[in-house]
């Protein structure tokens, strides 16, 4: 069961928990207001009028159901005095079709990323598209807040807030950001109205004075944080850092090619001049590790949950690849021109990514969604599942093992892509790879030759039917 690092069983004091708590003070009775990534519920204790109007969103289902159904007295019994939702917040905004007098953005504990995977890990919440959706559903007086704590002046934990006052700048808004003094916390605020602005500087939170940070100069600063490279942590490694990462995974992809090489030519030396499929399957492992990755990332929360999203990504793409194996057998594909052949693949996985640009993030109705995930994501699917089965229709049997490695070998090195690739160029870069990947595979394809029928011997003089120079002596003999 889920074991709570913040219940509390006595009231935190009002105004003194949390970078917000001056803020919340502004709230009026009957405001709507969104407070995102509320954890265990302390800071909205500050809460001076608590009520259905203001939605506590928490990403994290175990927290939601402790503080709501096992535990409801702790933390002041916070939760059950406001309406909460546990999902991503920058997916349940883009469902509102109201207009929010407040949105908050809880405190959000970023620390530089040192190692592989943290450094793979999105920030969607905190992109430019989050921030435009944020301010897209504020009421023209309304505010938002976006918190940070435990930030040193460094330029690597500076990022994340500065990137989101230009965000605020570059949307029309007047932002400011405050130095609350305590454990680093900096809060960004901003607003369209002056007078919501000159409001918020007369409160308690302007008592703690503007946030001035030093590295406001570093290049760093100027890669922007979009959906297109929402990799925050790896923009703040360090030089160094970047470099040893960079060549662990150049490392890797060496040591993938070699054993991918030797497979190869294992494979030449039984074929003769026939179709080698190493390198084929090879390709089709990389295309199918970029393909499902990129793929994932730009569905971003759609089911209100990363880890969902992708399994529910996969489990429908995984179906109609199925479906797409199922019909390999029976597409023209073999009578295609070459060139024909790798024009239709790269047109139908190029597509399959600009679809993604109609994923239906706004639609409330889960059933509508699914329908949508289901479309959207069949043609890509399809094509998909056709390669694998092509290849194995034109390779003998015999080489069924080393084919299958040379997959999981292709597979490994499209996550290596991942950091050569989407890291350091972006997601869209990424897609393109695998797009491209899947183009060399329909390139490198061979469809098996056809079977010669074996020749009908005709019976000669000796078989005494048909000679050369006409019916067999026997037979004129006979007639």
């Amino acid at each position: 069961m889920y074991q709570p690092q913040w219940g509390l069983r006595t009231p935190v004091r009002r105004g003194g928990h949390g970078p917000h708590h001056e803020l919340y003070e502004l709230i009026h009775p009957g405001e709507r207001v969104a407070i995102i990534g509320v954890g265990g519920g302390g800071s909205l204790q500050a809460l001076a009028h608590p009520s259905e109007d203001i939605v506590a969103i928490e990403r994290e289902p175990a927290v939601v159901r402790y503080f709501t159904e096992v535990a409801p007295e702790d933390n002041g019994g916070i939760f059950l005095k406001v309406q909460t939702v546990a999902g991503d917040g920058r997916n349940y905004l883009e469902r509102q079709t109201r207009p929010f007098d407040a949105i908050v953005f809880e405190s959000a504990k970023y620390q530089p990323a040192h190692s592989l995977l943290p450094a793979s890990s999105p920030y969607y919440l905190y992109t430019f598209e989050s921030i435009r959706t944020a301010v897209d559903h504020l009421a023209d007086d309304g505010w938002i807040s976006l918190g940070f704590a435990q930030l040193k002046p460094k330029e690597g934990m500076e990022y994340l807030p500065l990137q989101a006052r230009q965000s605020l700048s570059s949307l029309g808004l007047h932002a400011t950001a405050f130095n609350t003094g305590e454990d680093g916390r900096i809060v960004v605020v901003g607003s369209r109205s002056r007078e919501t602005m000159s409001e918020i500087g007369r409160s308690a939170l302007a008592s703690h004075g503007l946030w001035r940070p030093d590295s406001e100069a570093s290049s760093i600063h100027e890669i922007r944080l979009t959906d297109a490279r929402p990799f925050a942590a790896w923009t703040t490694m360090k030089p160094k850092d970047k470099r040893s990462l960079l060549g662990t995974a150049v490392a890797i992809g060496v040591a993938c090619v070699v054993v991918a090489s030797a497979l190869a030519g294992r494979a030449r030396r039984s074929l003769a001049r026939r179709w080698n499929p190493v390198p084929y399957f090879l390709t089709i492992g990389v295309a199918q590790a970029t393909f499902a990755v990129a793929t994932c990332t730009m569905w971003r929360s759609f089911w209100q949950d990363d880890v969902l999203t992708v399994v529910r990504v996969l489990v429908w793409l995984i179906a109609w690849g199925g479906a797409g194996s199922a019909l390999a057998s029976r597409l023209p594909i073999a009578r295609l021109h070459p060139w024909v052949r790798i024009a239709a693949f790269v047109a139908v996985f190029a597509a399959h990514f600009a679809l993604t640009r109609a994923v239906p993030f706004e639609e409330p109705s889960l059933l509508r969604r699914e329908l949508a995930a289901a479309l959207l994501l069949a043609p890509g699917g399809l094509a998909m599942g056709t390669l694998f089965p092509l290849g194995l229709s034109a390779m003998s049997p015999r080489h069924t093992g080393l084919v299958l490695l040379a997959d999981a070998i292709g597979a490994l090195l499209g996550y290596v892509l991942l950091y050569l690739v989407a890291l350091p160029l972006g997601v869209p870069a990424f897609a393109t790879s695998a797009v491209g990947a899947y183009g060399v595979a329909a390139a490198l394809w061979r469809p098996r030759p056809a079977a010669v029928p074996p020749e009908i011997p005709t019976r000669g003089a000796s078989d005494g039917l048909v000679g050369d120079d006409g019916p067999s002596s026997s037979i004129a003999e006979v007639s």
